[in-house]
C-alpha cells in the first residue's frame, strides 16, 4: 500500500521548493544582467569555497591564471565583476 503522509512527502515537498526558489533567483540575477556567460558574477567571497568558486569564474571568463586571478581579487577586494572590468578595459586597451 502507498503511504500518502510522512517524512518523504515533506522531503520532497522542501526539495520542490528550493528548487523553484533556485529558478526564481537565477532569473533575477540574469534580468538584472549579474550574469555573465553561465556564471552569476555579483558574488560576495566570504567563505573559503565562494573566494575559490570567484577565482576560477576569474581564470574562466578572464582567460587569466591563478596568479593574475588572484592579484584582481586582491586589487577589488573579492568583486568578481570589477575584475572581469579590469580586464575587459586591459583588452580594450591592448595591455594584456
Amino acid at each position: 500500500m502507498l503511504s500518502i503522509g510522512g517524512a518523504g512527502n515533506e522531503a520532497y515537498s522542501s526539495y520542490s521548493q528550493k528548487m523553484i526558489l533556485s529558478a526564481v533567483s537565477a532569473s533575477v540575477m540574469v534580468g538584472m544582467g549579474r550574469v555573465r556567460g553561465h556564471h552569476m558574477t555579483h558574488i560576495s567571497p566570504v567563505s573559503s569555497k565562494l573566494r575559490g568558486r570567484a577565482l576560477r569564474i576569474v581564470m574562466e571568463l578572464g582567460g587569466v591564471g591563478r596568479d593574475r586571478a588572484r592579484e584582481l581579487l586582491l586589487t577589488t577586494e573579492g568583486s568578481v565583476e570589477l575584475a572581469l572590468e579590469i580586464l575587459d578595459a586591459e583588452v580594450s586597451l591592448g595591455s594584456r
